[in-house]
C-alpha cells in the first residue's frame, strides 16, 4: 500500500480562473509554496472549437432549446453548442436566490482557467466612476481607493495576459495596455 504523503503549503488557492491563476503566479514568484485546487478538468488546445464550422456540430448550433434543458441559466451567457461541456449543468449544480432578489450567476465553468476561456481577451477597467460611485450618485459607499491607486496593477496584469482593444480616451472606461483589437466586420466598421 502506498504511503500517505503530507505536504505543507504556505497558501492554498481555490480556482484557476483570472484571479486564482494570477494569485498563484504572484505568490509563487514571491517564494511561497502554493497549492492550486481546481474543480474543473484540464483544458487543452483541442477544446477550443469556436472556429469549427457549425455543420460539424451535432445540432449545427441551431438547437438552443436542447442546451436550455440542462443549462437554462448558463445558456444565457457565452454557453453554446461549441463549449457547453465547459459549463456547469444548472440542474446538477443548482443555486438559490431569494425570489424578490433573483440573481443569475452566469459563466460557472468547470474547466481549468474558468471564465477566462470565454472572455475574448476583453477586460474592462473600473474607473473612478465605479470606485467613487457613491459620491456621484449618492448610493452605497465609495471604495477606499481610487483608479489612480489601482492603475499600476492593471498595467502589470494586462501586459502579462494580453488585453484586446483600442484606445477610446473615455473617462468612465479607462484605456488599457492593449494588444491589437480584433478586426471589425464590414458592418461593424460602417456602424463605428
Amino acid at each position: 500500500m502506498a504511503e500517505k504523503q503530507h505536504h505543507l503549503y504556505d497558501v492554498i488557492v481555490v480556482g484557476s480562473g483570472a484571479s486564482g491563476g494570477w494569485a498563484c503566479k504572484r505568490l509563487a514568484e514571491a517564494g511561497l509554496k502554493v497549492a492550486l485546487l481546481e474543480a474543473g478538468r484540464p483544458q487543452s488546445d483541442q477544446n477550443f472549437t469556436e472556429h469549427k464550422p457549425a455543420f460539424e456540430l451535432k445540432y449545427r448550433d441551431r438547437a438552443p432549446e436542447i442546451l436550455r434543458k440542462t443549462r437554462p441559466i448558463q445558456s444565457k451567457f457565452a454557453c453554446d453548442e461549441y463549449n457547453a461541456d465547459w459549463f456547469v449543468n444548472d440542474l446538477e449544480e443548482p443555486y438559490t436566490a431569494p425570489t424578490d432578489k433573483p440573481f443569475h450567476w452566469m459563466g460557472r465553468l468547470r474547466i481549468t482557467g474558468g471564465r477566462t476561456n470565454v472572455w475574448g481577451r476583453v477586460c474592462l477597467r473600473f474607473s473612478d466612476w465605479d470606485f467613487k460611485a457613491a459620491s456621484r450618485d449618492g448610493y452605497g459607499e465609495d471604495w477606499p481607493l481610487s483608479y489612480k491607486d489601482i492603475q499600476p496593477y492593471y498595467d502589470i496584469v494586462e501586459r502579462y495576459v494580453g488585453i484586446s482593444g483600442s484606445e477610446e480616451t473615455l473617462e468612465h472606461l479607462p484605456d488599457s495596455s492593449f494588444q491589437p483589437p480584433v478586426r471589425l466586420t464590414c458592418q461593424e466598421t460602417l456602424l463605428r
